[in-house]
């Protein structure tokens, strides 16, 4: 314990005080700082990309003020009918920015094609299933589900 006690190193660090004006004021560089704090921090803690996934389905309360991709849905908790048309951009794009993260990492993973398959294949979570609250219209691309949604004005990680 005495080795370690004399070894100590002082590493000068610059602290940075949050004000308005230091902040980041667009949102949608706000959602991209965020995925990129997720992406770093689901990586230290060894998720792979379908742990990832299967986690991010647990946030009902992001997204509802946007409009959905055609056929996107919710199933409200308790009810296996009442199915409400919800929007899933925080998801997708979180998604999307730990799969290019991964793969700047060097990671061999291939883009989402068919985000429905891919949850019940790899995940594995049938979006289909009575286990799955969620059900994924008809754009499946990944990528392309992420582009739709930003240009129809959805934003990640605004809380609804």
């Amino acid at each position: 314990m005495g080795f370690y006690r004399n070894k100590w190193i002082m590493l000068k660090l610059k602290y940075y005080t949050w004000t308005k004006d230091s902040a980041e004021k667009d949102l949608n560089k706000r959602a991209l700082l965020r995925a990129e704090i997720d992406a770093r921090i689901a990586k230290l803690y060894g998720l792979s990309l379908e742990d990832y996934a299967r986690r991010l389905t647990h946030f009902p309360l992001l997204d509802r003020r946007y409009e959905p991709l055609a056929g996107d849905k919710f199933i409200a908790e308790g009810t296996d009918e009442e199915k409400t048309a919800r929007a899933f951009i925080t998801r997708d794009f979180a998604l999307h920015q730990y799969l290019l993260y991964l793969k700047a990492q060097g990671e061999d993973i291939a883009f989402i094609e068919d985000l429905e398959s891919f949850y019940r294949e790899k995940v594995p979570l049938d979006p289909v299933s009575e286990e799955s609250r969620f059900r994924i219209g008809e754009m499946k691309d990944l990528e392309a589900r992420v582009d739709t949604a930003i240009k129809n004005g959805a934003i990640a990680y605004v809380p609804s």
